[in-house]
């Protein structure tokens, strides 16, 4: 049965009024950010943020020297996964026509199940396991151009519930796309003015260059069992007018066709929330990462040449020439030995620990 016109109002308002949980999208936000370290090779953040007083020049060595180490690792498990599924059998019991629907079709070089395996592993294991896939009716997608399984990134989840489930609709929105370059990042600090600890909500520079969506102007997809809604906000009119379009599926089904990228069940709360089935591999590669990030430390330090140290002249009590005087003995009958700082060259290299000269 098509969509209940007089039901349309309440399903937008709904969408509006009862969107995704602030704590749920950064949940979904922490899961893809720590998988795309590994997965898109992204800079990770603790490189640049574990050790607050370290040298700048020390950071800067170790950021500039950044290399995704584990980036091969994962995807070496990514494609055995590809591998398994793209070798194992499939029995699918749909109706006759369904059937040669799904034979004759084609998008992009692929068939509809197997341009689903490779979206799948490519965004639901390697990039977001909280997203969604949709599905959109064969006769709408051919019309606009599209295959009808598409990918919804978590963060552009509108609300979901039993009933009905929206979205920013990545094609349909004006969306501009940029690399973020900077965080929020909220500390803990001793305020004196209250006398007591305090928390203060910063915007900081990253150098983990994240491939974020800015939506412009958004466009809507509300699905439920009976079809779909898209509307969107009309030029110049108020806060709840909307143009809307309803298309309706050809007969009702039996649960709204979008569902989650999924993966291992990480906890569970109104909905399910999802960790990818690689996601295991994130805390031993960040600490492989972390081992990279400290060799490169220890190689400014001591990695060089010594021919490239700083020398200045020795400032050890009594140095002249490299010389110093002592009590006249068999070894040194004349009073004079070698300084003990510089080893008699008068010269010595003033170094910190993080390659950075100190002449005196």
């Amino acid at each position: 049965m098509p969509i209940d016109p007089s039901l349309v109002p309440g399903l937008v308002k709904y969408s509006e009024t009862k969107t995704l949980q602030k704590w749920k999208k950064d949940y979904f936000e922490k899961i893809a950010v720590a998988l795309q370290v590994h997965t898109k090779g992204q800079l990770f953040s603790k490189v640049d943020t574990l050790f607050p007083n370290e040298h700048p020049d020390s950071k800067a060595h170790c950021i500039a020297t950044y290399e995704p180490i584990t980036k091969g690792s994962v995807w070496k498990g990514i494609n055995n996964l590809l591998r398994i599924f793209s070798s194992s059998a499939f029995s699918i019991n749909v109706g006759e026509d369904l059937h040669e629907w799904l034979e004759e079709y084609e998008y992009g070089g692929h068939n509809l199940l197997n341009y689903f395996l490779e979206m799948w592993v490519h965004k639901a294991v390697a990039e977001d396991p909280n997203g969604l896939f949709v599905v959109y009716p064969p006769d709408y997608a051919e019309e606009q151009g599209i295959c009808p399984l598409q990918w919804v990134r978590s963060e552009l989840i509108k609300s979901r519930s039993r009933d009905s489930i929206s979205f920013v609709s990545e094609l349909d929105s004006e969306v501009e796309y940029q690399y973020d370059t900077t965080a929020t990042k909220r500390e803990i600090f001793e305020d004196p003015s209250v006398g007591a600890m305090n928390a203060r909500t910063c915007t900081v520079t990253t150098y983990n260059e994240r491939l974020k969506v800015k939506v412009i102007k958004e466009v809507v997809h509300l699905f439920t069992v009976d079809g779909f809604i898209i509307y969107r906000r009309g030029d110049g009119s108020t806060e709840n007018q909307f143009n809307i379009t309803t298309v309706n599926f050809p007969e009702p089904l039996s649960i709204i066709p979008v569902f989650p990228g999924g993966g291992p069940v990480s906890d569970r709360a109104d909905q399910l929330l999802f960790e990818s089935f690689v996601q295991s591999f994130v805390p031993f590669g960040n600490l492989a990462l972390l081992q990279h990030r400290n060799h490169r430390a220890v190689d400014l330090q001591f990695s060089y040449p010594r021919l490239s140290e700083l020398q200045v002249p020795c400032d050890g009590q009594g140095c002249t020439g490299g010389k110093v005087k002592c009590r006249k003995t068999r070894l040194f009958p004349e009073g004079i030995m070698p300084c003990p700082r510089c080893k008699g060259s008068s010269f010595v290299t003033a170094q910190s620990p993080y390659k950075v000269y100190t002449p005196k």
